[in-house]
């Protein structure tokens, strides 16, 4: 019988063996912490050099698509940013779009994409305000020295001691109605020196208690109600609403300003201090270094971009001609700085349809001025044409003592001035302007006259029933009758001219 002389195949010792085969440590007994810790080195010492050993063999396919799948994608995104399928975003956050007003949307793109041109321009533009601001400083200081000249040569007049005294707070119920003030003052002489013996004296004065309102403001709040107002389009929102936190006000603004379109007023800071004559300087010389731009628009865009919470980029292209007024010498003509606005004389063929101003029959009214984008302020017209119903001779069927129906014949006569068709009728055609109502208090009865104005078909006694109520709660409620209700509608419609009907009516109801 042979006998195998062939030594086995060696076998790689295990994580264990490897760790009780190793001089790196020493266990001791009476020390477990100390074991825990060297074991724990230990163990990550050889778990680092077995993964640095597999990495040296050759990785699966599925391994190292994974790995060189971000580089990829990466190099992707590179590709399609430099070919244009990536849509860059060339605004800063809070600043809407540019608008094409002027010029045409083709050239809002293009000028658009040279990125560099734009903010080139927006850096000249404040290089220019820096310049006025600086003219506009010395100019304040300049009138601040004349006025207050005599207050700085008084001031070494007043006592040292005195300029450093500060008032202190009077605690709450301690000066009541009927008592009185006494105020230390420096005695003066007849030629108004102080008379530095006698430094202080008490002059009692006579004062007022004024009582202290709430500390905050009462906060706006809304109430659902049964008929829609119109009111005018809210283009800027007045401020940044509040929202929880954890989410970023760029996503916020992103889809706030597809509803407000000349985006949220403060959202963005002012790069400087503002007012009307640095807009108006700024402007002016904005437009006299562009004599021929290619896009008009950007002027006003980067000038927004500026002050993004005085004037938006529409604003700024119907303000500039009523800032000259103001600032400007006599003879500047804005036109001339601003040549791509059109004239009257141009307007004619344009507007040879649709008249701008029914009033005095010209296309291009300078009353009305040149409207950019604007939309109605009622869609639907200005007025609410109302059906006011005149009492019957022989009518007697009263619904109380407060009955509409009381109201004197020639009190009506008198406001409404009826025709004899009219008369015939017992009914007058009337209109009520939207605008007043808007600005009418709600005690005095401006939803309830809106809603007449809305269903003025209806009988006017069925109406009175629906939306009158007698025993309301509210008691700043003026409209307690059907009386009132018919009162309050007598006072509120009027004729108008044929001419102020056409300005107001929206051209699909012409």
């Amino acid at each position: 019988m042979g006998v195998n002389t062939t030594s086995p195949k060696p076998r790689r010792p295990n994580e264990r063996e490897r760790l009780q085969e190793t001089d790196s440590f020493v266990v001791h007994p009476e020390d477990p912490t100390t074991l825990r810790a060297k074991r724990h080195t230990e163990r990550e010492r050889l778990l680092s050099e077995n993964a640095d050993s597999d990495s040296d063999s050759s990785p699966s396919p599925a391994k190292t698509s994974k790995k060189r799948e971000p580089p990829a994608k990466k190099k992707k995104q590179e590709q399609d940013e430099e070919s244009g399928k990536t849509k860059k975003k060339i605004v800063e956050t809070g600043i809407i779009k540019m608008v094409a007003i002027f010029g045409s949307e083709k050239a809002k793109t293009k000028a658009l994409s040279k990125k560099p041109e734009m903010e080139e321009t927006l850096a000249k533009y404040k290089e220019f305000y820096s310049e006025i601001k600086t003219e506009f400083d010395k100019a304040v200081d300049a009138e601040l020295a004349e006025e207050f000249t005599h207050w700085f040569q008084e001031e070494d007049q007043y006592i040292p001691k005195d300029s450093k005294h500060t008032m202190e707070k009077c605690p709450v119920n301690l000066v009541h109605e009927n008592s009185s003030i006494f105020w230390d003052k420096p005695e003066t002489d007849d030629d108004g020196a102080m008379n530095r013996k006698n430094k202080h004296k008490k002059h009692q004065v006579s004062h007022t208690r004024i009582e202290c309102g709430d500390l905050l403001p009462p906060m706006n709040y809304y109430v659902p109600i049964e008929q829609s107002i119109n009111t005018k389009d809210q283009l800027r929102l007045t401020h940044m609403p509040y929202f929880c936190d954890g989410q970023a006000d760029e996503n916020l603004f992103d889809k706030l300003v597809d509803v407000f379109p000349d985006g949220i007023h403060g959202f963005s800071d002012n790069y400087g201090y503002v007012n009307d004559w640095l807009v108006y300087k700024l402007l002016r010389k904005a437009l006299e270094a562009e004599s021929t731009p290619t896009c008009p628009d950007i002027i006003y865009y980067n000038i927004y971009r500026v002050w993004p919470n005085k004037l938006t980029q529409r604003e700024l292209s119907v303000e500039f001609p009523k800032l000259c007024e103001r600032f400007a010498e006599e003879k500047l003509d804005p036109r001339v700085l601003e040549p791509w606005k059109p004239h009257a004389e141009q307007e004619v063929a344009l507007n040879i349809r649709n008249l701008d101003c029914y009033s005095c029959l010209s296309y291009m009214c300078p009353i009305h001025g040149f409207k950019a984008e604007l939309p109605p302020d009622f869609p639907s017209g200005d007025f609410y044409q109302v059906t006011v119903p005149l009492l019957k001779p022989n009518d007697t069927n009263f619904c109380s003592s407060k009955c509409w129906k009381h109201v004197k014949l020639s009190k009506v006569a008198d406001v409404l001035k009826p025709t004899e068709e009219e008369v015939r009728n017992f009914k007058v055609t009337m209109y009520m302007d939207k605008a007043r109502l808007i600005k009418m208090p709600a005690e005095d009865g401006a939803l309830l006259a809106s809603i007449y104005g809305a269903e003025s078909k209806i009988p006017f006694c069925k109406f009175a029933a629906d939306n009158v109520d007698p025993h309301d709660d509210d008691e700043e409620n003026k409209i307690r009758s059907c009386r009132d209700a018919y009162e309050l509608i007598i006072s509120l419609v009027e004729r108008p001219s044929e001419s102020r009907l056409k300005l107001t009516r929206p051209a699909k109801q012409m």
